[in-house]
């Protein structure tokens, strides 16, 4: 039976992360934008088509015309991570540190008493530019609507 510390919420990660987040955490660029859709090459298969993979940014889902791959943020990164969906849910939390509890404090035996401690998630070069870049595009899409 699981002692809980590896547990992870799926609606909480699914809420908290965009596809737009990851287009910009995997490097992925974006061949067409319409409205509230993105249009870009599959990562998952070797087509020649530029924009044939759809993503749908309100509904933060994503389809591919040619490999057929679809689904949401978890299902995208447990594709192109090949991991298992619960590990794709890990690997966001982490990423994005959504706070889940597996995240959010780990559980520690002291003199025999446990006491629970917040502890602060890395922050990497990479996550940085991803939540900048990320923010920006926000920042410009509320400048471009006005």
């Amino acid at each position: 039976m699981s002692n809980g510390k590896d547990w992870i919420d799926f609606n909480l990660v699914k809420q908290s992360v965009s596809m737009e987040m990851l287009i910009i955490h995997f490097g992925l660029f974006s061949i067409e934008r319409k409205e509230d859709e993105v249009r870009l090459r599959c990562p998952f298969h070797n087509g020649k088509s530029n924009n044939s993979m759809a993503i749908n940014l309100t509904r933060n889902i994503f389809y591919c015309f040619g490999c057929k791959a679809r689904g949401n943020v978890i299902d995208f990164v447990s594709k192109y991570e090949d991991c298992s969906l619960r590990e794709a849910a890990l690997r966001l939390d982490k990423w994005f540190f959504i706070n889940s509890p597996a995240a959010e404090s780990r559980e520690v035996e002291t003199n025999s008493q446990k006491v629970s401690e917040s502890i602060p998630p890395p922050v990497t070069p990479q996550h940085l530019i991803a939540s900048i870049e990320y923010q920006l595009a926000q920042l410009k899409k509320l400048i471009l609507s006005r």
